[in-house]
């Protein structure tokens, strides 16, 4: 239901040392992670070019498709009578919804933007990842040079609990909200992540099944526990140059393709990592493959809502 929250269960067999969350707040300590509801705040690099042109459009996504400002695509789950697939309707590697385990993907309340959201939960007690996703494969423009693809969502975590440590982050457990991914057999992609002692963003040969030797940086510190409320990430894919000048300075030094997990009501919280062999040829990035939802990497469960899903593929700056 809108407005109540969902019982979190911390994982067992886990690291029992909880960090201290930031204020989203300044000056006010230890509260727990949420986004307030608008990204005016955010740096400049996550508003779109047209956004100062199109007056009648707004950048705060709690107001859904409806207001936003143009994107390549955008889903807030509030068409009258969609399914889960009516705007993800799969690629010839993955069926919408993809799931397995005890999985459900279904259009619920308590949306960000009112009324509805996607309501994702998956379960399973093997030694490998269950999922319950969306799956949509875009197209850029040919026409239109790449600097950056930026996709973004909001999510709001239900339950969440691990009964190991399997997964691409160390002696945590992970589980991911979304992610990208070339349409292959595994699963090379990227990916926000969510593990025990906070939020990450990992590359892999293998991103869905988990496995392939995963890069993983830490995005912000926070027990898991603590995250309340809406909260909007992004995940950034493109060379380290022009991340840099997007204003990811964190891609500094860096150079080939990169990706960047992104916290966009925190100013400079995010995270950035070289893409692997099978990533770097950003070609893939002329269709990339979008994943929402909810996935973990080995036995545990995990529900989640997401709203308000947007991806763009922009230009250099």
């Amino acid at each position: 239901m809108k407005g109540a929250r969902r019982a979190l269960a911390a994982g067992t067999g886990l690291a029992s040392a909880a960090v201290a969350a930031c204020s989203l707040i300044a000056g006010i300590d230890d509260l727990p992670l949420r986004d307030a509801g608008t990204t005016d705040d955010a740096p400049a690099d996550t508003a779109l070019p047209d956004a100062a042109a199109d007056v009648a459009c707004t950048t705060d996504p709690s107001l859904g498709c409806a207001t936003a400002c143009a994107h390549d695509f955008c889903d807030d789950f509030d068409l009258d009578g969609q399914a889960p697939a009516t705007k993800w309707p799969g690629t010839a590697f993955f069926g919408s919804p993809f799931t397995s385990g005890e999985s459900t993907v279904v259009i619920g309340d308590g949306g960000r933007s009112v009324p509805a959201a996607l309501v994702a939960a998956t379960a399973g007690d093997a030694s490998r990842s269950t999922y319950a996703i969306l799956v949509k494969q875009l197209q850029r423009d040919a026409a239109s040079p790449l600097g950056l693809f930026h996709y973004a969502l909001d999510f709001d975590l239900g339950s969440i609990s691990f009964k190991d440590n399997r997964g691409p982050v160390p002696e945590g457990g992970a589980a991911s909200v979304a992610a990208i991914v070339r349409p292959l057999a595994p699963t090379p992609g990227v990916a926000f992540l969510l593990s025990q002692d906070g939020l990450y963003v990992a590359a892999s040969d293998d991103i869905v099944g988990g496995t392939g030797g995963a890069v993983v940086e830490q995005i912000y510190a926070v027990h898991i526990t603590d995250v309340r409320g809406y909260v909007r990430v992004e995940v950034v894919v493109g060379t380290a140059e022009n991340a840099v000048a997007a204003g990811f300075d964190k891609c500094a030094g860096k150079t080939g393709a990169v990706v960047v997990g992104n916290l966009l009501s925190l100013t400079g919280a995010h995270a950035c990592i070289a893409l692997p062999s099978k990533l770097a040829d950003l070609a893939w990035m002329d269709a990339p493959v979008i994943l929402s939802g909810a996935l973990i990497f080995g036995p545990g469960s995990f529900d989640v809502r997401t709203d308000n899903v947007t991806a763009d593929f922009l230009p250099a700056k």
